[in-house]
């Protein structure tokens, strides 16, 4: 989106999307309004739905360093076999896949 004031529009619209669905709804949106849709702005939309998964899994926090996952819940980590989850994926729209499946299973 090259207009500044569309792509803060943009952003806005995705921070607000409170829901899977309406996550969803905002990718069909953007992709009635310009077409398909590049890598970052995908990555965008999956970055949306970590939050939300993150949220319903009773995350309040969740971030990488490298190719480990950490996740915490009421101030404390939540671990995977005595251990913070790793990612085997190095590209970050595979990552974010990864980490949003790690996030369905809890």
């Amino acid at each position: 989106i090259s207009e500044p004031r569309e792509r803060i529009a943009a952003h806005r619209e995705r921070a607000e999307a409170e829901s899977l669905t309406a996550i969803d709804q905002v990718k069909a949106r953007w992709r009635d309004r310009y077409g398909r849709l590049p890598a970052p702005a995908r990555n965008l939309l999956k970055l949306g739905a970590v939050r939300l998964r993150a949220a319903a899994a009773g995350s309040d926090w969740v971030a990488t360093e490298g190719n480990v996952l950490r996740l915490r819940r009421n101030g404390d980590f939540i671990m995977v076999g005595h251990r913070h989850p790793r990612l085997e994926e190095g590209d970050p729209s595979l990552k974010l896949r990864q980490i949003l499946t790690l996030l369905q299973q809890l």
